[in-house]
């Protein structure tokens, strides 16, 4: 009897032995199947940040042009009598699109790593005459002021 006693409790510690150790294999397993979902949230977390990061900057760009063009309406209106004033204001204008040009044009040069970002730049601002682009080189050049305030101003019809 005491060997029969013996043996089934060797097959009951060996059947508890065989569960557990299924058990801890389960664990491990969910518990690498979590690290990989952390290190996949953790890197979506990370590119939408940088994604938010790069569309703040074009917003600030736009948001800049967009008061450059309602401060350059605003003063044809005010000063459309006074024509000393005008150009004074016009010149004013056509130094903050040349920084406002300047700050693009280093944008777009410090994004040459991430060439998406790049092209959202420059398709985003290509057509506001801020800078022109040497189609053999492929470098950027800040457009005078003359040549912003053209393209500028014919928003402006002016």
């Amino acid at each position: 009897i005491e060997q029969s006693r013996q043996a089934a409790l060797a097959a009951i510690e060996d059947k508890r032995n065989a569960d557990l150790a299924v058990q801890a294999k389960a664990r491990e397993d969910a518990d690498n199947k979590h690290a990989a979902a952390q290190e996949k949230l953790a890197a979506a977390q990370e590119k939408a940040a940088s994604t938010q990061l790069k569309l703040d900057k074009i917003q600030a760009f736009m948001s800049r042009y967009k008061d450059l063009l309602f401060t350059a309406g605003m003063n044809e209106k005010l000063y459309a009598n006074n024509p000393a004033e005008l150009q004074s204001r016009r010149e004013e204008t056509a130094g903050n699109l040349l920084n406002l040009g300047t700050d693009v044009v280093k944008e777009i040069n410090s994004a040459s790593k991430d060439k998406t970002f790049q092209k959202e730049l420059k398709d985003a601002f290509g057509s506001f005459g801020l800078y022109t682009e040497n189609k053999k080189t492929g470098q950027l050049h800040v457009s005078t002021p003359c040549g912003a305030v053209v393209k500028f101003c014919s928003f402006l019809n002016y």
